[in-house]
């Protein structure tokens, strides 16, 4: 299917560049690579793209979270839209939200997070904030879907679909609770996720494109 060559390019890009670097000092190390030099591979890894121009890789950047939106909004409508939420459907919906996370996460952890310390400040620090903010909300709301997975899960609900069964009745008193952490994770994560891409837009288009 289309979908899914879009969202396995979009993977690829993401992590081989980092990953066949790596991959690249662990064959000139040996493959007995203590531990302790898990520190030296990644700052090697930074100053690697140190050396690339900021302009192309700001503009590599912008473009893979950019693509992951609709990775978010191709999940959330295929969850919604589709019932029974068997295990298949889950795991499609899934594919499609942790290539959204891998766009996201991996240029923040990569690029972004390495360069923050000299740049702290103004749009800068709004822009830190902001996806700081996301990401708490997002571990808030998968403690909620880790008990709803484990309560369908026990009850067999993603090969055995019950419809009569529902979501209250196999989760304990606590059920709603989860529940909601799971609505409030979702939503503040992608309105925060909104807030935080548009501040660096903004900084992109100021420092690079202006």
């Amino acid at each position: 299917m289309v979908s899914d060559a879009l969202v396995g390019a979009a993977v690829f890009v993401s992590v081989s560049l980092p990953a066949l670097y790596a991959s690249s000092l662990f064959r000139t190390v040996g493959s007995d690579l203590p531990v302790l030099q898990v520190r030296a591979l990644w700052a090697e890894l930074v100053e690697a793209l140190a050396a690339i121009p900021d302009g192309w890789i700001a503009a590599v950047v912008f473009v893979m979270v950019s693509l992951s939106f609709p990775c978010f909004l191709y999940g959330a409508y295929y969850i919604i839209e589709t019932e029974p939420v068997t295990w298949s459907v889950l795991l499609h919906h899934l594919k499609f939200v942790v290539t959204g996370l891998t766009l996201t996460t991996v240029p923040m952890l990569v690029w972004m997070a390495p360069r923050l310390p000299n740049q702290l400040g103004g749009l800068s620090a709004v822009h830190a904030y902001l996806g700081l903010q996301a990401y708490a909300l997002l571990l808030f709301g998968g403690t909620g879907i880790v008990r709803i997975f484990r309560a369908k899960r026990r009850h067999d609900l993603y090969n055995d679909y019950d419809e009569e069964l529902l979501i209250d009745e196999i989760g304990g008193e606590q059920m709603d609770h989860w529940r909601s952490r799971l609505r409030i994770g979702v939503f503040g994560y992608v309105i925060f996720w909104m807030l935080a891409y548009a501040v660096g837009a903004v900084r992109f288009v100021i420092r690079y494109v202006l």
